[in-house]
């Protein structure tokens, strides 16, 4: 996994979604530094991000009583990850509302890590494959 000047907390994203399991961050060329870190060296995707430039955010994350929760952004966005990659950026939402960040940070990296023990990689929630040995996860 790429060093990351982030911690745990920072790197769940404002959508909910922890970005420790991302493909973008978990490149090995010129990865992406988490949707809470400065904007360089980002893809353009996660600098224009809609959700995070939200004028409505609460504490670093979409506001649960924002009068247009979920916006049409988060409903996009849960769709395909609830779909495709059994991930479900609202379920983090309102468990960092009951929770907090730091516990749900700590779930998703217990979540994401390689259930091989001798490896101890980040499974990539995009290809459900390990970071360091290969390993393809069921969902």
């Amino acid at each position: 996994m790429p060093p990351s000047p982030l911690s745990t907390t920072d790197l769940l994203a404002p959508c909910g979604l922890w970005c420790g399991a991302c493909t973008a961050f978990l490149r090995k060329r010129n990865p992406c530094p988490g949707c809470n870190a400065p904007d360089k060296n980002k893809p353009p995707t996660r600098v224009v991000c809609t959700i995070k430039r939200c004028e409505r955010l609460r504490n670093g994350f979409c506001d649960p009583e924002c009068p247009e929760t979920p916006c049409h952004a988060l409903k996009l966005l849960e769709k395909r990850y609830t779909t495709k990659y059994h991930t479900s950026p609202t379920a983090n939402l309102a468990a960092i509302q009951q929770s907090g960040p730091q516990k749900v940070a700590s779930a998703e990296k217990e979540r994401w890590t390689c259930p091989d023990s001798d490896c101890g990689g980040v499974v990539c929630m995009h290809t459900a494959a390990c970071s360091v040995c290969g390993r393809e996860i069921p969902s």
